[in-house]
């Protein structure tokens, strides 16, 4: 599978990946959840990003704009780390430095993607809703 966008730690990659496909296990994964493929997002996709030790999968759905991080922990489990629905997740589960404006999520309704900028401040990443990329933190 393919993630609608994945994130690397700076000190365990320091260079973002440029081959495709990419062979570096990401450290979290995002998908954006659409009708018509909940159930690949939530389930199927969930087995592998577990099965890879993906530490961290976010889970977007724009139609309910929910934003939600599970985690990966030392048992082997996902468990729920954080989730919103409106306001700011900061800081965000596994990304120091990072924080999400979940209303945003909004916005992200009929747009297929997301965008990440660097903040002037901090060396990682902000989440806002628009072209999708993979994101290097």
């Amino acid at each position: 599978y393919r993630p609608d966008v994945a994130g690397w730690r700076r000190d365990r990659t320091p260079e973002m990946p440029r081959l495709r496909p990419i062979t570096t296990r990401p450290d979290w994964v995002c998908e954006v959840i659409s009708p018509s493929n909940a159930s690949n997002d939530l389930v199927r996709k969930l087995r592998v990003y577990h099965q890879s030790h993906i530490d961290h999968y976010w889970i977007v759905d724009p139609a309910i704009r929910t934003f939600e991080i599970l985690e990966l922990g030392a048992d082997g489990r996902y468990t729920h780390a954080a989730s919103a629905i409106d306001g700011t997740i900061d800081p965000v589960p596994g990304c120091p430095g990072l924080a999400i404006d979940v209303d945003a999520l909004g916005a992200l309704r009929g747009q297929s993607g997301l965008r990440t900028e660097r903040s002037k401040e901090c060396p990682s990443k902000r989440w806002t809703p628009d072209a999708k990329v993979a994101a290097h933190r």
